[in-house]
């Protein structure tokens, strides 16, 4: 089953949903979706709840570098996410700019 690794570091809510629809497609078809957001502000933004909710519910693993009130979003380093990839990656997308070290 390929991976999928997705760095969200966005201001930009229009870029950030299409990278979430497109990590959507890629959970139905059977991929391991994997998505790091840099910037929490999506997380607690009502328009963002649903579609992460659903990810969650398709098996998509979220996590942040900051804490959270969600026990379904794990807080990680981003090293620690970097040191994931490296070892399963099939597919990376890193959405945003200045999204450290992702440049690959």
């Amino acid at each position: 089953m390929p991976n999928v690794f997705i760095t969200i570091n966005d201001d930009n809510s229009n870029e950030v949903y299409l990278t979430l629809i497109d990590a959507e497609r890629f959970s139905k078809k059977g991929y391991k979706v994997y998505i790091l957001f840099l910037n929490n502000s999506f997380l607690s933004n009502n328009q963002f709840k649903q579609i992460i909710s659903e990810l969650i519910n398709n098996g998509v693993k979220i996590y942040t570098t900051q804490r959270v009130n969600d026990d379904s979003i794990e807080e990680i380093k981003f090293d620690d996410f970097m040191k994931m990839i490296d070892n399963n990656v099939d597919i990376f997308i890193r959405q945003g700019p200045a999204c450290p070290n992702a440049v690959r």
